[in-house]
């Protein structure tokens, strides 16, 4: 079995090796490119606890060293060169031992390490061994990171139209013929799926974003965008907010926990906060449903084909029947049933004349 035993026991190597590089470490990039030269198991050997995705810590390399059996193949990464790519780890395990040129980075076998016998290796050079220790050190490593992904994800036919200032996380999936333009950042857990378009100013994490969507200028986290939708500009979702197919969401829309059904519309300056909102909805300009009483979270929904008028506030609990209208100016904190028409607006009193005083009056 082809195995790994990275070792962390100097201060300036567990430092180069914890650093932060997008949402994970630069000790995860090295083990990621271990396993794809063929190491089904990576060890990590520090006397500091050193937690990284998918590999096993351990603080005695003697107790790493009795896990292995007389038939393993072993890499020893003694120091953290980043740039050391799978191909060339690849190339070591086919040498019965071998080491990195300029490095203390060795393959060998179980029988030989026990021994401690002098070894002689095989020299393997590669392209590149750049340390990660000063700041510039760290900006270049991830500016390579960048890059990294953006050439694979065009090479997967995503279209990149500024791909300098295009920012993608390294667990991003997205489909052949999406299109991105410059300016968008994508992290997190996100899917993007094909025909969708993202315009520049976006912010996507942990978003799932479905088939032949516009994204304009927006910032969507946590959240699901299904199908054929128009999003933005500025609009923001956020906490488990799902839009179903077919909607229009426009400028300056924040949905928190929001559901928002098939078809359903709000085109402009609102906000929807735990809300389940139907089919064939429409949200007027400036609705806002009050959903927080400073100590607890309430629930509104609005049912299908209803219309809510611009500038309404809906006190939460509350439900909007199907095919009913609140009138526009109105705060509702009564249920509207189906097919009602419900109206909450002070009295207008109108002064002849006053109007062309007021503006006229001595300043």
């Amino acid at each position: 079995m082809k195995k790994a035993i990275v070792i962390l026991d100097r201060e300036e190597t567990r430092q180069s090796a914890t650093k932060q590089v997008l949402d994970r470490q630069v000790l995860d990039f090295v083990a990621n490119e271990l396993f794809e030269a063929g190491a089904e198991m990576v060890y990590v050997n520090s006397d500091t606890e050193v937690s990284s995705k998918d590999t096993i810590y351990m603080p005695s390399l003697y107790t790493i060293i009795a896990k292995m059996q007389a038939d393993d193949e072993i890499i020893i990464v003694d120091d953290i060169y980043p740039y050391i790519k799978a191909d060339e780890y690849a190339e070591l395990y086919k040498h019965d031992k071998a080491r990195i040129k300029d490095t203390k980075i060795i393959k060998v076998n179980i029988p030989d390490l026990i021994k401690g016998d002098k070894l002689s290796f095989d020299e393997i050079e590669v392209s590149d061994l750049r340390k990660i220790i000063s700041p510039f050190d760290y900006t270049e490593y991830l500016a390579y990171i960048y890059k990294e992904i953006r050439d694979y994800h065009l090479g997967n036919g995503v279209i990149l139209l500024d791909p300098s200032t295009t920012y993608i996380g390294p667990d991003v999936k997205i489909a052949s013929g999406v299109t991105i333009e410059g300016n968008v950042s994508i992290y997190g857990d996100s899917f993007i799926a094909s025909g969708t378009k993202i315009t520049s100013g976006s912010y996507l994490e942990n978003a799932k974003i479905g088939e032949d969507n516009l994204i304009m200028s927006s910032r969507i986290t946590d959240s699901i965008v299904h199908d054929h939708n128009k999003i933005g500009p500025y609009a923001h979702f956020r906490d488990q907010t799902e839009v179903m197919d077919h909607c229009r969401i426009g400028n300056f829309v924040e949905f928190k926990k929001t559901y928002f059904d098939d078809y359903s519309r709000c085109a402009h300056l609102t906000y929807l906060g735990d809300a389940t909102i139907g089919k064939d909805v429409n949200i007027g300009c400036g609705v806002v449903t009050v959903n927080y009483d400073g100590a607890h979270k309430y629930k509104t929904t609005v049912k299908d084909h209803a219309f809510i008028g611009s500038n309404a506030n809906l006190v939460a609990p509350i439900t909007v029947g199907e095919y009913a209208l609140v009138a526009a100016g109105s705060t509702i904190t009564d249920d509207v049933h189906d097919k009602d028409m419900a109206i909450a607006r002070p009295f207008a009193t109108t002064k002849e004349g006053y109007g062309y005083v007021y503006i006229n009056k001595e300043r």
